[in-house]
């Protein structure tokens, strides 16, 4: 399991206290936690380490804690690296720590903001207290680095970052960790060069046998920069041997992928296709209006309904009839009888309108007799 140690070590009481003004920090019960949650088939503990120090007390604690499992401690330097988690850092069997990150160590120091009216014995009494525990911890470094006592005194007391060379130097750390990507950008520089040097071995051999050595073809990429193609003539293909390494889009459109020093895929030019855009656009915007149409002289289900029955009915001469003469239409089936309010439709409200009319006609006419 992996510990992470990433803020100040401090007691229960100082934790609270930081917590409360927005920090944090790492006790012995957070430690004594983690412990007693490892599995009994995990035997080691990887604690990663980026603090500043803290609580001496709390420190040695943190440290028994962890040698006393009997696992195999692996300790790594994430970050910075000082004072009392130096002591945790030299609890692990293989410390690791990562390039530029640095390590601190310094003698103890007397923080007391409760003290008040001391006395000279009481004082010195304090003072005994720091230099035993300075040795305290020198006997440790010295133990679990094998470096000079006089080296880590001295260093203690300049109170000065060190490198993780230094450190691996002096005993504190058993291993420097490489970023992956700066092994990883050597290894292909080097199997670059490698292919360079047989290139020219090849030349020269092909030189002294009277023969023609491999030509290339400079390309010049979209952006004006030069593709090498080891090519006597032609279109570059996949295979060739090329440089620079990367994506490099020729004005052409078509796209060249180099990697290791080999054209591993080309690309061909993707057509824009404006013509067909437009095309389409306009298709678009033709059947569009064309829906709009036919949504303007869309008749409803209900309105196609009264339609059909007007023309079964007798179609316009009906029509005519029934709204320019006294005729009444017969009664309904009541079990088709429309409900009383429900909405007419424009049909409906042409017959409604057409009748009253015809009606207001006949009674002015009868008047005027």
């Amino acid at each position: 399991m992996v510990l992470k140690i990433y803020s100040q070590i401090a007691n229960e009481s100082e934790k609270a206290l930081l917590q409360f003004f927005g920090d944090n920090a790492v006790s012995f019960i957070d430690v004594d936690d983690f412990v007693s949650q490892i599995p009994e088939d995990d035997d080691s503990i990887e604690v990663r380490i980026h603090c500043p120090g803290g609580d001496v007390a709390e420190g040695w604690a943190i440290v028994d804690k962890l040698r006393a499992t009997g696992k195999k401690i692996i300790t790594v330097v994430d970050g910075v690296c000082a004072s009392m988690a130096t002591i945790v850092l030299l609890a692990g069997s293989v410390r690791k720590g990562y390039k530029n990150q640095r390590l601190l160590i310094h003698n103890t120091r007397f923080c007391d903001f409760y003290i008040e009216n001391a006395t000279a014995e009481e004082l010195e009494a304090k003072a005994n207290d720091l230099r035993s525990e300075d040795n305290k911890i020198l006997d440790f470094y010295v133990e679990r680095t094998g470096a000079d006592r006089e080296v880590l005194s001295t260093l203690m007391k300049e109170e000065r970052y060190i490198s993780m060379q230094e450190a691996k130097d002096l005993g504190f750390i058993t291993e420097i960790i490489e970023p992956i990507s700066a092994i990883s950008n050597t290894n292909k520089n080097k199997k670059n060069m490698s292919k360079k040097n047989l290139k020219d071995a090849l030349n020269v051999l092909a030189q002294a046998l009277g023969l023609s050595g491999a030509k290339d073809i400079e390309l010049q990429t979209e952006n004006g920069q030069v593709l090498t193609v080891e090519r006597e003539e032609g279109d570059p293909e996949v295979g060739d041997a090329a440089s620079p390494d990367g994506e490099w889009l020729m004005p052409d459109g078509r796209t060249i992928i180099v990697s290791d020093g080999v054209i591993t895929e080309i690309r061909e030019a993707v057509p824009d296709g404006g013509e067909d855009v437009e095309a389409l656009k306009a298709e678009i915007a033709r059947l569009t209006a064309e829906l709009e149409s036919e949504r303007a002289k869309g008749k409803s289900d209900e309105e196609s309904a009264i339609l059909a029955q007007v023309k079964a009915a007798g179609g316009k001469q009906w029509l005519d009839r029934v709204t320019t003469s006294n005729y009444v239409p017969p009664k309904p089936n009541p079990a088709r009888k429309k409900d009383p309010v429900e909405e007419e439709n424009v049909l409906e409200k042409e017959l409604r309108e057409r009748k009253e009319k015809a009606k207001a006609h006949e009674v002015e006419k009868r008047k005027r007799k």
